[in-house]
């Protein structure tokens, strides 16, 4: 009678014990990867607008059936050159992996007969996974809004077709300052940030009795800045493609007592800028006040 005793509360025990591990065990979760278009495992079905700032990319993929159907992939963006894309093959995904190489079988270009800023068509003869990088472009320095659109028979995506899009980006509040159309008064101080440009904006008239101007930049973090002059013609080949050229540039003047300063004269009257630089230094911000100076100056 004990020894049956003494068995059942060993198996009591034994199962009490089991019961006790059991509930103290963690039953591992499947692992969830967010499409956050950081990476090509973390690729995104193209949707709705969204901004690119300087440096990013984002990661696109879609399914391809292989029958030599032509792909669309359009691109729209504001501006419309702040951004590009390229076309990947899973191969030169896995490269990509392995080296940090990016090599790609097609990219977006300007096509006069698509409403699209970008687009690319081919055609592939295998199935499988292909991927769209956009890149944010290096020469413009303000955040690019794009939205990309991948098309055609045997095009599918992961997680179904994409949701209807917009036919505009969301509507958001300019940054005074971020380009020639929306460039600061001269004469007061403003934070320049590390990495980012500023223009300033005034009127010249070349009739004017002297027609000589000058521009003074006083800077309370002098490291890593300086300032352009630029013509209304190069503000147009800014707009157009993003590239700034300048007819003149700040200098050290030991006689003045600015940081950097700049004497000249316009053959033709009109609306002058100058572009206060601060070039990455890994700094805190500048702190800086242009001056414009002369008979012909006006703002």
């Amino acid at each position: 009678m004990l020894s049956k005793l003494f068995r059942g509360s060993t198996i009591l025990v034994v199962i009490a014990l089991l019961a006790s591990m059991m509930t103290g065990m963690a039953i591992a979760a499947p692992v969830t990867v967010t499409a956050t278009g950081m990476g090509p495992d973390e690729a995104m079905s193209p949707g709705d607008w969204a901004p690119v700032s300087a440096g990013e990319r984002h990661w696109f993929v879609f399914q391809y059936d292989g029958k030599k159907n032509p792909i669309r992939v359009e691109m729209f963006a504001k501006p419309t050159n702040g951004a590009q894309f390229k076309v990947l093959t899973e191969a030169q995904v896995d490269l990509w992996r392995r080296t940090g190489e990016i090599k790609w079988i097609g990219a977006g270009a300007k096509n006069n007969a698509e409403k699209s800023d970008m687009f690319w068509t081919g055609e592939f003869n295998k199935a499988g996974k292909y991927y769209v990088l956009v890149e944010h472009n290096s020469q413009i320095k303000d955040v690019a809004w794009c939205m990309l659109r991948i098309g055609g028979k045997g095009v599918s995506f992961l997680g179904g077709e994409p949701g209807t899009m917009p036919t505009n980006p969301p509507q958001l509040q300019p940054l005074k300052g971020s380009g020639p159309d929306l460039a600061f008064e001269p004469g007061k101080w403003q934070e320049v940030s590390d990495g980012t440009t500023q223009w300033f904006a005034f009127t010249y008239d070349k009739h004017a009795t002297d027609p000589a101007i000058e521009v003074k930049l006083y800077s309370k973090h002098l490291e890593g800045v300086s300032f352009r002059i630029v013509t209304p013609e190069q503000a147009e080949v800014w707009r157009k493609t993003g590239e700034l050229k300048s007819v003149g540039v700040g200098s050290d003047n030991k006689s003045d007592s600015s940081d950097l300063s700049w004497k000249g004269l316009f053959t033709t009257s009109g609306t002058y800028y100058i572009v206060i630089e601060h070039k990455p230094t890994g700094q805190v911000s500048a702190w800086s006040k242009i001056m414009v100076a002369g008979e012909g100056v006006t703002f």
